[in-house]
């Protein structure tokens, strides 16, 4: 364990990691879509997304969250995400950019 994981107490991600006993591809995954999820919140919005998927890893061993609420947050998300697409193309059809090139040139 690193002295600054000793220092404040913690379990390091590889203790918490080689200590998990379910399915090591499930909780990966888990922890992806939960680090995709924390991405878009406020506080972790200018983290680097190495950073990002350190916290997904301990919060998902450490069991800060459960498999539901990851599930949750990115069912939420992916309605939000679609009203959004909605929202946007309500009006006028998305064209590709290269289309719009073209047409300029002519």
């Amino acid at each position: 364990m690193s002295p600054k994981a000793k220092s404040k107490g913690n379990v390091s991600i590889e203790e918490l990691i080689c200590d998990y006993n379910g399915s090591k591809y499930e909780v990966t995954m888990l922890a992806m879509k939960w680090a995709r999820h924390i991405k878009k919140l406020e506080e972790y919005r200018d983290q680097p997304m190495a950073d990002i998927i350190e916290v997904a890893i301990r919060d998902v061993l450490s069991a800060k969250v459960t498999p539901e609420e990851v599930m949750k947050a990115v069912s939420k998300d992916a309605a939000a995400e679609e009203a959004f697409l909605n929202k946007r193309e309500e009006g006028k059809p998305r064209v590709k950019k290269e289309k719009v090139e073209k047409e300029e040139k002519k």
